[in-house]
């Protein structure tokens, strides 16, 4: 028993030493203006741009970083916390810290830009499976949106949308077919919305309202992006208008909170 506990031990010596090594050459300089915590924060973060460290890798505990920088635990808590702010690092009590995977930097207010085009222009790959397509009567909560009576024919399409072959979000739209009836021919997944609005139909989205609110993952929403029922959802509604004002698109986007991260821009009037 004793032998298989120092066995066990020695293995756990070797990660430790595994983990350090990889900062081995990071120095702080204490007599600059620069904060220590500042200092550390930059120093890992820097290795998680340089991908020493890989999304999913543990690193050193908190004790480890004090000894290493010679710092206060107070200092090296603050520099995670700022780390994990940013959505570099996530915490598991009673596992440790470890590596986040990058955020999807998507536009909020800035753009009027589909999920297709806003995913390529970060330099990610997007994929679309399409869940359900096809005309459905207006739902009264939407169809007072659209302007249209309920129950009236508009076009439904729910997707399954992915970036770099990971699942992102699940989006439900509903679209006037009296304004574009060949959406019923096209095939979304091999298209983007937005570019099939303006070459088939010619309709331009001009503007739209967004309203953002923090849900939890349902059974089914959890199964289709491959989350644990309960995780945290950021739920986007949106209501776009083209020309003259008309109401055309009302959708529903349950975005990974995990994997999503919004930009806006504040301006004072």
């Amino acid at each position: 028993m004793g032998k298989v506990q120092n066995e066990m031990s020695e293995a756990q010596n070797e990660m430790i030493k595994a983990e350090l090594t990889v900062i081995a050459g990071d120095a702080l300089d204490k007599h600059s203006p620069t904060p220590l915590y500042y200092q550390i924060e930059t120093l890992l973060e820097g290795h998680m741009r340089s991908r020493d460290w890989l999304p999913g890798d543990k690193l050193p505990t908190e004790d480890e970083l004090c000894d290493h920088f010679d710092v206060s635990r107070t200092v090296i808590r603050r520099a995670l916390l700022n780390l994990e702010n940013n959505g570099l690092i996530w915490r598991s009590p009673g596992k440790g810290t470890f590596v986040a995977r990058p955020k999807l930097k998507e536009s909020l207010i800035q753009t009027l830009r589909g999920f297709y085009e806003d995913t390529i222009a970060h330099g990610h790959t997007p994929r679309t499976r399409i869940v359900e397509q096809g005309p459905r009567p207006a739902p009264e909560s939407v169809a007072r949106f659209l302007g249209v009576e309920a129950g009236e024919p508009l076009f439904y399409l729910k997707r399954l949308r992915f970036v770099d072959d990971v699942a992102h979000l699940l989006s439900e739209t509903y679209l006037r077919l009296d304004l574009c009836p060949c959406l019923r021919e096209m095939d979304f997944e091999a298209k983007s919305l937005y570019s099939v609005l303006e070459s088939e139909c010619g309709l331009v989205i001009k503007r739209g309202r967004r309203v953002v609110e923090a849900v939890a993952a349902d059974e089914a929403t959890a199964a289709l992006l491959q989350i644990d029922p309960g995780s945290p959802l950021l739920l986007l509604r949106s209501l776009m208008y083209i020309h003259d004002e008309v109401p055309f698109e009302y959708s529903i986007g349950m975005h990974r909170a995990d994997r999503s991260r919004f930009e806006i821009d504040i301006i004072r009037e």
